[in-house]
């Protein structure tokens, strides 16, 4: 059943109204109380059901000790618990900092080290992680589903189960002070493609100003219905709420993504609109001879890394129209393809409100059609992070001359059509004193069908520089010979950029926004498995 919800329609509501989302989801606790905002882990919550858990949540933490400003780590798979922490962390006036379920070991530690949360709500199986990681100890441990709260961190923190954390209920709303704009809400670490996580400051105004840019941009409004199954420890999760927040829609989120069973999920949440990355796309391209009904809904999907050659193909197959965005955790949309633009291959127009350019090593504007460094500036307050937690240096390299620099090499066309993606500015291969952007080896490997995923990285060269290897994840059931898939690279590949050495891998690591982790990569390097295609004579 698809959402008829009473709410807003964003082409005509000026934005300019929209609250810090504590102040917004009061609201609509209030206009829309009885409304479904939200179907998570098979249950459904209204927007009144949302505020009074939420301020439930802040409640608790006032009770037990936090202070505005104190941090609060929220360390959990895809479940209501996170979403009543995120809000109610606000509400009280502290900090919620979502880490990714995946973490593990000297990873996790650093997180927990670095955030210092005096309070972390988790799950019991990765509190164990959290144990077996080390570091810092938060003061409060709430311990969801138990009856009786374990004691796994040892001496130094106290430990609550979810009941006993919640049993004071909520405060009235006049208990709770107004958040401003500019004040601290939320630490979200970054996927850490190319280095270190960095621990990336959003205030009170990123969120709003992040509903309005996705709602601006897809042309939503309160007739909004979206899924999504990406994690809320990540942007993409979090946009979606956010939009049924702001919009009066609805958002149903499911715990993980399911090449088998996205569709029929979809379907089943009666869904419009749906969140993707296109390493969720080629999955779903490559399942042989599935779609969706011919006479299907047209769904909107936006996301971002559509495959350009596959972009027409997907959206008859599936009945979908997909919007392509380019944006960081740092600010979430910079630049956007319109409903109305033929821009296949590109990642879009500056999104309303940026101010983009395309720069040098020494920030100077580079000629249109050559690949340079993308810079924006947004001309809304608050749409750009505050900068990094404890990283006053990262800060100010990434925020030079009143710009933002995003470590992302584009390329304008000359058309004017959009911008092209390059790679990352870090993520390129000397070879032989030519510069090979990894993005554009990859490509080239993913144009053969039975290739499922792949990453390119620079090794060491008996000749100095490095060489290109490509490790690659091949369709289930599928073979390939090395020396074959090599052929067919050369064919779509300069002969420098085509790689060295082959291998054939079972995975890759993923960031929390699925896509492949090259500094995991880079660490990993190769193995004795490896191909070395054509070793120097």
């Amino acid at each position: 059943m698809r959402n008829t919800g009473t709410g807003r329609d964003a082409a005509e509501l000026d934005t300019s109204e929209w609250l810090p989302l504590p102040g917004e989801l009061m609201r609509a606790a209030r206009d829309s109380g009885d409304q479904v905002f939200l179907t998570i882990g098979g249950c459904s919550y209204t927007f009144a059901e949302a505020w009074e858990r939420a301020s439930a949540v802040a409640a608790g933490l006032r009770r037990h000790g936090l202070q505005p400003g104190d941090r609060v780590a929220i360390f959990m798979p895809n479940r209501v618990e996170a979403v009543w922490t995120w809000f109610g962390s606000l509400i009280a006036g502290g900090v919620d900092v979502p880490l990714n379920a995946e973490s593990r070991g000297s990873q996790l530690a650093y997180f927990v080290s670095d955030s210092g949360p005096r309070v972390l709500i988790a799950t019991p199986e990765l509190l164990e992680g959290v144990l077996t990681a080390g570091g810092t100890t938060p003061e409060v441990v709430v311990v969801l589903d138990v009856d009786e709260a374990p004691d796994i961190l040892g001496d130094g923190s106290r430990y609550l189960t979810w009941s006993q954390f919640m049993e004071g209920g909520a405060q009235g709303d006049e208990e709770w002070s107004s958040t401003r704009p500019g004040q601290l809400a939320s630490i979200v670490y970054t996927s850490g493609t190319t280095g270190p996580s960095k621990g990336v400051m959003w205030a009170h105004g990123y969120y709003p100003s992040t509903a309005r840019l996705y709602a601006t941009w897809a042309g939503f409004d309160a007739n909004l219905s979206i899924y999504s199954a990406q994690p809320l420890y990540h942007l993409d999760g979090r946009a979606a709420i956010l939009l049924a927040v702001y919009l009066r829609g609805r958002a149903t989120l499911s715990a993980r993504f399911s090449v088998s069973r996205f569709w029929a999920d979809v379907e089943n949440a009666g869904a419009n609109a749906f969140g993707f990355i296109g390493t969720m796309l080629q999955l779903l391209a490559k399942q042989s001879g599935r779609g969706r009904a011919a006479d299907a809904p047209l769904l909107v999907g936006v996301g971002s890394a559509i495959p350009p050659m596959a972009q027409r193909e997907l959206e008859k197959r599936f009945s979908v129209r997909l919007l392509e965005g380019y944006g960081t955790t740092e600010i979430p949309l910079i630049l956007a393809c319109r409903r109305d633009a033929e821009t296949i291959g590109t990642v879009g127009t500056p999104a309303d409100g940026m101010q983009v350019a395309l720069v040098d090593d020494d920030d100077a504007l580079v000629p249109v059609g050559e690949s340079g460094l993308l810079c924006v500036r947004p001309e809304v307050p608050f749409s750009v992070a505050l900068g990094y937690w404890n990283k006053p240096e990262a800060t100010a390299v990434t925020f030079t001359n009143l710009w933002f620099h995003t470590g992302d090499l584009l390329r304008e066309r000359e058309d004017g059509s959009g911008f092209e993606y390059v790679g990352r500015s870090k993520d390129s291969i000397r070879r032989r004193g030519e510069n090979i952007s990894a993005w554009e080896v990859e490509q080239a490997g993913l144009k053969h069908t039975d290739v499922l995923e792949c990453a390119a990285i620079g090794v060491p060269s008996e000749v100095g520089d490095e060489d290109v290897a490509l490790l690659i994840v091949l369709r289930e059931g599928a073979v390939v010979a090395p020396s074959d898939l090599l052929d067919f690279m050369v064919e779509r590949l300069p002969r420098f950029a085509a790689p060295r050495y082959i291998e054939v891998v079972d995975s890759l690591p993923k960031t929390p926004s699925e896509r492949i982790d090259k500094y995991q990569v880079r660490e990993r390097g190769l193995t004795a498995a490896a191909v070395d295609l054509h070793p120097p004579r």
